[in-house]
């Protein structure tokens, strides 16, 4: 009978690489941007979880707990397929369903596409390109496949794990181990964690592309000129807008309804924190420089003042 434990070590690893993948990603989905003005009961951070992964959330007011916003669940439906009413769910209270006009629904995407679908997605290839590069890289050091028979398995498990172990000397029982038994074939993997690593590098960008993280990326050694960067810089403005543009417009309406000067917009520091990440790991810095003199920080609009660029490197 087939021994499914000798796979839960593996098993647990990759499950742990691709959380620790998920985790992050989603960090960076939740936290690009800042709401201000939003009254102390509402949580910011709930707020944008709602948003990651249900696509919507509602913001109300309880005669018990004041404003809050909320997971809702949507009924009827209007003329522009919006719902008539929400009805807001907590796993600590029961609320009934609020009319569209007591309430504010606030929207992932117009479509209330929840972030999760996209984050998922890129965490998965993130995941298997990084276990691919390191069995590659294993692959380099322990370039064999071992034949051998039942009475010699355990032995030669044993002995495998100390040679991947990096043990100096390996020792073994001239009465337990056959080495007429044990047939050796080399399997000679070919190099390619590099370009694993460049196109992991490559999806990790594309994904902050798509959250709207102005980044420069290319897989070529020339340094950027203005004109490229702008236009990295134009795309990612566009796919902020995506998350950006329902969210002011539910700050908008939270603010007609509570009285509170709500307002949202991306983090300030955003291309601090997630600067022109690095383009390959053939280049000899991690972070891409540019030399066109100055570049333009990018904001949801488009505008912004500028900055000098990093040129230390050559």
């Amino acid at each position: 009978m087939y021994n499914y434990d000798s796979e839960l070590p593996s098993l647990h690893k990759n499950d742990q690489s691709y959380m620790d993948y998920w985790y992050r990603l989603k960090g960076l989905a939740t936290t690009m941007f800042e709401w201000k003005g939003l009254p102390e009961t509402v949580s910011e951070r709930y707020l944008e979880d709602c948003l990651f992964y249900f696509g919507s959330a509602v913001f109300f007011y309880d005669d018990s707990m004041g404003w809050l916003a909320l997971q809702g669940m949507r009924e009827g439906v209007n003329v522009y397929n919006d719902p008539t009413r929400i009805r807001p769910i907590s796993p600590v209270k029961n609320f009934d369903a609020y009319d569209l006009n007591d309430c504010v629904l606030i929207k992932n995407t117009w479509d209330m596409f929840p972030t999760i679908v996209t984050t998922s997605r890129y965490a998965e290839s993130l995941w298997d390109i990084d276990v691919s590069r390191n069995v590659n890289i294993k692959a380099q050091k322990t370039p064999i496949l071992v034949l051998t028979d039942d009475k010699q398995l355990v032995t030669m498990q044993n002995i495998y794990k100390k040679y991947n172990g990096n043990d100096p000397v390996i020792f073994g029982n001239k009465n337990t181990l056959d080495p007429n038994s044990v047939r050796v074939l080399r399997t000679d993997a070919p190099f390619v964690a590099a370009q694993l690593q460049d196109m992991k590098l490559s999806i990790y960008n594309e994904y902050l592309m798509m959250l709207g993280i102005a980044k420069a990326n290319q897989d070529k050694r020339e340094r950027f000129v203005t004109s490229e960067v702008e236009q990295y810089e134009r795309e990612a403005n566009s796919m902020a807008n995506i998350l950006l543009t329902p969210r002011k417009e539910a700050a908008k309406l939270m603010s007609e309804l509570s009285g509170y000067e709500i307002t949202v917009d991306l983090r300030a520091d955003l291309d601090v924190a997630y600067p022109f990440y690095a383009t390959s790991v053939s280049e000899s810095s991690a972070v891409q420089t540019i030399s066109s003199g100055t570049v333009r920080k990018g904001t949801a609009s488009g505008s912004g003042s500028l900055r000098n660029p990093d040129t230390t490197n050559t």
